[in-house]
């Protein structure tokens, strides 16, 4: 979850949440390609399931503070 929190400048409440809701939305619906990560098996598999939802948030984030949303 902190890996989609990184790009805010300041560690706002709301921004948090919007961070959280991101990640959380990215870790349940799992786009291509953490589904297939999660398949790896073991521990291992799962942080790198969540690594790469982190990862998509993180991009969703930078697109609303370039357009000016965050």
């Amino acid at each position: 979850m902190w890996l989609s929190a990184c790009a805010l400048s300041t560690l706002t409440p709301g921004g948090l949440f919007v961070a959280f809701a991101l990640f959380r939305a990215a870790d349940i619906l799992k786009p291509p390609p953490c589904r297939a990560l999660e398949r790896i098996g073991g521990g291992f598999g799962i942080v790198l399931d969540d690594l790469m939802a982190a990862g998509y948030a993180l991009a969703f984030i930078l697109a609303l503070l370039a357009w000016g949303f965050l």
